[in-house]
């Protein structure tokens, strides 16, 4: 992708952060809206990288279950949404959030079980792709120097609608073709994009990576 000269054309200005919170985290025993990490709050630390790294509002997205799993948790200054049957897969709670948002300049979509993002990351996110040409068609994601994608994955204006048209049984995957309305961002030294956490052993592993609160 070529570098422009203006920071962006496009009038649409927003920028909606998109928190994936329905999992039922079988293989961790719990479901990952409450999520810790050295006792952090895993959905806390993701929506303020976001809102800090540039998104001017968050949306979360649960199940009923993963709802209930953090009642009496600490109050976010985000929109809690309910995907009223996230066995649908993700593009359905991405969906739930994405209803009635017809002037978004991008989204950013992020897992809650990839809780070391930082806001840093999202900026470098946010930058790489304003200084794109046709900026409006792009997906962008980071990358590490393998060439493995990480999150969050930012979704321009123009490719919203791919989301809005994928089916049940299609993942976000489809949105990364074709090529070139892709731009990888490679991150070197930064684990957080690309961390997940699905079992005990992964959570024990991210915790190394995070100073518990004193």
């Amino acid at each position: 992708m070529n570098a422009r000269s203006d920071s962006m054309t496009n009038s649409r200005q927003e920028l909606l952060g998109i928190v994936l919170a329905a999992g039922q985290g079988r293989r961790l025993g719990y479901p990952k809206s409450r999520l810790c990490i050295g006792g952090h709050w895993a959905l806390a630390m993701i929506t303020s990288a976001l809102k800090k790294g540039g998104c001017s509002r968050v949306k979360v997205i649960l199940s009923q279950e993963s709802k209930q799993a953090i009642e009496g948790f600490p109050e976010l200054d985000v929109e809690f949404l309910i995907n009223p049957d996230p066995s649908l897969g993700a593009s359905s709670s991405i969906k739930v959030a994405l209803q009635n948002e017809a002037k978004l300049a991008a989204a950013l979509i992020h897992p809650c079980d990839v809780p070391l993002l930082s806001a840093s990351v999202v900026q470098k996110l946010i930058a790489g792709w304003r200084n794109c040409e046709q900026s409006e068609n792009l997906v962008v994601r980071p990358v590490t120097p393998a060439g493995k994608g990480g999150h969050p994955l930012l979704v321009a204006e123009q490719r919203i609608p791919d989301i809005m048209g994928l089916s049940d049984d299609e993942s976000l995957r489809k949105l990364l073709l074709p090529r070139e309305q892709r731009l990888d961002l490679l991150f070197k030294g930064d684990p957080g994009p690309f961390l997940g956490v699905n079992t005990d052993e992964q959570h024990s592993l991210i915790e190394s990576f995070i100073a518990k609160p004193k």
